[in-house]
């Protein structure tokens, strides 16, 4: 950068003006030679240029910061970004070159601007599923994220003044997440939605991807993840107490099932119980020994329900009630660890199958990962309810 180049010359002329003086200083009897005071008076006319040049330099500096910051304000009037824009303006095929150079890669994907990834994270967050449970991050990198945790017992040191030193020591393990290429199916979107004049495209399409990850990411993450290029399902590894029926809930089914989950997982505050609609349907007239209702039903907007005072979430990647399946969890779900990388893209589609209906193909791209994060053999965080065999 030019105010830098200029900034060290200025320096160094300075340091030679400065040097020259203090050896006048020194030899306080001898006079400056002709050749030395021509050599003081150049260095101070040259610091002068510098100085003038710089300040050119610093105002066009801050003219221009100025003019970015009134573009900036422009771009964000109507609450859409300029790279929001041109995202859009691809989708609806009425880009300019440099808008689908931006963000348009080699094969054809479109970047998904990070300003409604980190809108869709936050609705993932939200959303009434297991995402709104876990412990998800939206990451910058896809370097490998490493959570480390204890192994073992922690024991506090006695402090003694003037005492010898002694080195406490901790043991710990990581578990690592990878950065996984995944694709979720394509999906239709209503082309009149895209070109609608008085539609907030971006508000849709917030909407549209939120529910899109939702679904394919809540699946893998709880049954279908094998860890092998993908997230990590945490179902079928999970401990489990066994109902006393295949096809119905009991006092006790709950009481074995909390059972299994030791402190500090079971704690209020820390633990919660997981299920699907028809299963939270079927606990509704649960009581408990005294002819309590089990099942509380919050009456607030965005409060959640409770069972045996726990939060409950709902995602309907559960299993049903049925024989063999594990229609319940109970425990610390932030156990369950996961990430996605900043970067996603899409992909659209105009092939006769959507667009006689209407509408456009669209699928989506994503670097993701998860995993349940406890040592194998200590306190499970989770718990599963099997339900018996028929």
């Amino acid at each position: 950068m030019k105010i830098k180049k200029l900034n060290e010359e200025r320096a160094a002329k300075v340091a030679e003006m400065r040097s020259m003086v203090e050896a006048a200083k020194a030899n306080p009897e001898q006079r400056m030679s002709a050749e030395d005071t021509e050599r003081f008076n150049n260095l101070d006319s040259e610091i002068k240029a510098i100085d003038t040049e710089l300040g050119v330099l610093k105002r066009a500096e801050e003219l221009m910061k100025s003019v970015a910051s009134a573009a900036r304000k422009e771009d964000t009037a109507d609450g859409v970004t300029a790279e929001e824009r041109a995202f859009i303006s691809i989708l609806r095929k009425n880009a300019t070159e440099e808008q689908r150079e931006a963000l348009t890669t080699a094969n054809s994907q479109v970047l998904i601007p990070t300003t409604i990834q980190r809108e869709v994270l936050l609705g993932l967050q939200g959303s009434h599923s297991i995402l709104s449970a876990i412990d998800l991050h939206l990451t910058p990198a896809a370097e490998t994220m490493v959570f480390p945790y204890l192994v073992g017992a922690l024991e506090l040191m006695k402090v003694e003044i003037g005492g010898e030193r002694t080195n406490g020591k901790v043991t710990f393990k990581g578990v690592s997440l990878g950065a996984h290429a995944l694709k979720l199916p394509t999906v239709p979107i209503s082309e009149t939605l895209l070109l609608g004049a008085d539609v907030d495209v971006k508000a849709a399409l917030v909407a549209l991807f939120t529910e899109y990850l939702t679904r394919g990411l809540s699946n893998k993450i709880i049954n279908t993840g094998t860890g092998n290029g993908e997230p990590t399902a945490f179902l079928t590894t999970l401990n489990k107490a066994t109902a006393e029926a295949s096809d119905a809930l009991t006092y006790n089914d709950l009481v074995n099932l909390k059972a299994k989950v030791r402190a500090p997982y079971n704690q209020q505050g820390r633990a919660s119980f997981l299920m699907n609609s028809t299963t939270k349907d079927a606990l509704l007239g649960l009581v408990d020994k005294q002819g309590r209702p089990l099942y509380i039903e919050s009456m607030s907007a965005g409060v959640p329900d409770r069972l045996f005072g726990y939060p409950i979430v709902i995602d309907d990647n559960m299993p049903q009630i049925g024989a063999g399946q594990r229609a319940l969890v109970f425990g610390d779900l932030k156990a369950y660890k996961a990430r996605i990388v900043q970067g996603a893209k899409i992909k659209t589609y105009d092939e006769s199958y959507y667009s006689e209906q209407g509408c456009i193909g669209m699928q989506a791209f994503i670097t993701a990962d998860g995993k349940l994060i406890y040592e194998a053999g200590s306190i499970e965080p989770m718990a599963a309810l099997e339900m018996a065999n028929a």
